[in-house]
């Protein structure tokens, strides 16, 4: 039975495509729920709170885990304008020379709702220089780039 799941590693591998279930160790992962806990959850509640003050805006932080990488949790903002989503702003965490680094997405979605894929911002940095002002500067310049509320 490993034989099968080997040759299809094997597969992958040689294209470069990696393995999510190790792309970070378990204590990497650790690193990222504090990161999520003190600087991107922090942020979001800010942006949220302030959003929601505007009329027809209403601000909403998802909250998912990502089973294909252990317990990894994972926060998005969505706007919603007129009850519709208009927005979408996350942080995805990747490894460049064994270094984590934030890089900061977002989406606009179509006509009906749909998520399609997100695209990267300006952000883009190891952990240790990202504060949440930064954060919230990254989703407010996004923001405005990307929507228009007409």
């Amino acid at each position: 039975m490993a034989d099968w799941q080997q040759e299809l590693g094997n597969f992958f591998g040689e294209r470069g495509i990696r393995d999510k279930a190790h792309e970070f160790t378990e204590q990497e992962i650790q690193e990222i729920q504090k990161f999520i806990l003190a600087k991107i959850k922090p942020a979001y509640d800010k942006i949220a709170i302030e959003l929601n003050h505007y009329a027809s805006i209403n601000a909403v932080i998802i909250s998912a885990t990502d089973s294909t990488v252990s317990v990894q949790e994972s926060l998005t903002l969505r706007v919603d304008w007129i009850m519709q989503p208009k927005f979408y702003y996350r942080i995805r965490f990747a490894k460049s020379a064994e270094v984590l680094i934030a890089i900061g997405q977002f989406c606009i979605p179509d006509l009906y709702g749909k998520v399609g894929d997100f695209n990267n911002s300006d952000l883009r940095n190891s952990f240790a220089l990202i504060e949440e002002k930064d954060i919230i500067a990254n989703f407010l310049n996004t923001f405005k780039k990307n929507t228009d509320f007409r």
